[in-house]
């Protein structure tokens, strides 16, 4: 074999190693290309999966607590709404004509635990209604009503002292031990509508 052909022959099998080399090149290129667009298909699916649930989760938490402010805003409005009526149902007591406002006022003494001379503190607005007469009206062997020089600063109703011991009968505070109960009752007639 001539030198020509030699160098010819190394030449071909170099050029057909080469291609060889190349055509396993490209076929593991397009086999790195189809699994790296596998892993990322499969890596895409499960981050927008997990993307949905945040999503989802996200929407749900955030219709729970809207849920819930709304709820917040009805039981203020609510709460606001029933003091409102129990502070004017307070100031209509006030209002009521004499009869009625002095059939209240008996209703308290008649209940009052106090024994002795029983001082009553009145409004200065009942400084007309309720008077000595009245009082001594309603004293008996027990109790002597004594009307006060001294006055409360509270709505309607009376304040009975005996010594150290008192007995607050105003209709702000009555209205403010019975407070719960009176919201309870009025709760009822303003159900919640869900």
């Amino acid at each position: 074999m001539a030198l020509e052909e030699i160098a010819e022959r190394i030449a071909r099998d170099a050029r057909e190693a080469a291609e060889r080399i190349v055509s396993e090149a490209e076929a593991e290129k397009a086999a790195r290309i189809s699994e790296a667009k596998e892993r990322l298909e499969k890596e895409f699916e499960r981050d927008s999966g997990r993307l949905r649930d945040r999503i989802e989760e996200l929407r749900l938490r955030q219709r729970e607590h809207l849920r819930r402010e709304a709820d917040r805003k009805v039981q203020t409005a609510r709460s606001t709404m029933i003091n409102r009526a129990i502070d004017r149902a307070v100031q209509n007591l006030v209002k009521l004509g004499d009869e009625e406002y002095l059939q209240l006022i008996s209703a308290i003494l008649a209940r009052c635990a106090l024994r002795g001379e029983v001082e009553v503190l009145v409004c200065p607005e009942d400084e007309g209604r309720i008077t000595k007469d009245f009082l001594s009206r309603h004293s008996d062997q027990d109790r002597r009503f004594v009307l006060s020089e001294q006055r409360h600063r509270s709505v309607g109703g009376v304040v009975l002292r005996a010594g150290d011991v008192s007995q607050n009968a105003t209709f702000s505070m009555i209205a403010d031990l019975a407070h719960e109960e009176l919201v309870m009752e009025l709760a009822a007639e303003l159900p919640l509508e869900r």
